[in-house]
């Protein structure tokens, strides 16, 4: 990740930082935002992995940010690369690399995917972004990945290859078949706001959270929903019935 944040696309020389107004940054990149466990891609199963997603610039006059990247490290024996954190003077171990990286073509977003959720009872990946902006997108506020999905090798749409030619190419992962459709890009999501809280508990149930201000104050609602999948109204509110029956499963 730290390679794409820093990468001199432009080939100036210089590391132009943390700002969108730069060519620079690979895919966008602008750091991690959404975090959270689950299987490896194409497997609903398994071991779980630390999986993280770049948060990514919105610039609309690039081309090579409209995918989301998701990176995979196995965890199982990180306590040996544990530190102390220092503000004055960070260290910088860590795994050479991750055990796997993934693309998701979604459109441009403003700073990436702000909420990963693996939900195994679904048995799929949700992530919730800040809106994008650019018309060729229906720039949708929640997508999601099936589980058992694999990724597979391809063009990154609006990637250039090497020395320019084609398109780059990564593992790709494809949207999930149901909700909202767009035609023209191929792009299917929902418009669920699920940028600052979306967790799923089990039996279809999740927590969304929705901010406010009030008085100045930041402030957030959680709202227990269940999963309807429908295109139009994909949550509804959680019931006494819904409750009920995530008891009797957590109970057998």
């Amino acid at each position: 990740m730290t390679r794409d944040y820093a990468a001199d696309l432009n080939g100036d020389g210089r590391f132009d930082g943390d700002t969108a107004r730069t060519p620079d940054h690979r895919y966008g990149c602008s750091g991690i935002d959404g975090v959270s466990f689950g299987p490896a891609f194409g497997r609903a199963d398994g071991p779980r992995y630390l999986t993280v997603a770049y948060g990514i610039y919105g610039d609309e006059g690039r081309a090579d940010n409209d995918h989301q990247v998701l990176l995979q490290y196995d965890v199982a024996d990180w306590a040996k690369l544990a530190r102390p954190l220092s503000e004055a003077a960070p260290h910088h171990e860590g795994p050479p690399a991750p055990r796997d990286k993934v693309f998701v073509r979604t459109g441009n977003t403003r700073f990436g995917v702000q909420t990963l959720a693996y939900d195994d009872t679904l048995k799929r990946w949700f992530m919730g972004v800040y809106q994008g902006g650019k018309p060729a997108f229906p720039n949708y506020l929640l997508f999601a990945f099936d589980a058992q999905a694999a990724p597979v090798t391809g063009d990154l749409v609006g990637v250039p290859g090497p020395g320019g030619k084609g398109w780059e190419q990564g593992r790709v992962l494809p949207l999930a078949k149901d909700g909202l459709s767009d035609a023209a890009s191929g792009v299917r999501g929902w418009n669920q706001k699920a940028d600052v809280g979306f967790q799923p508990i089990g039996g279809g149930l999740v927590y969304v959270a929705a901010n406010a201000k009030v008085d100045g104050k930041q402030t957030a609602d959680l709202t227990l929903m269940r999963w309807t999948g429908e295109a139009e109204r994909p949550l509804a509110a959680a019931t006494a019935a819904d409750l009920h029956s995530l008891s009797a499963r957590a109970r057998n």
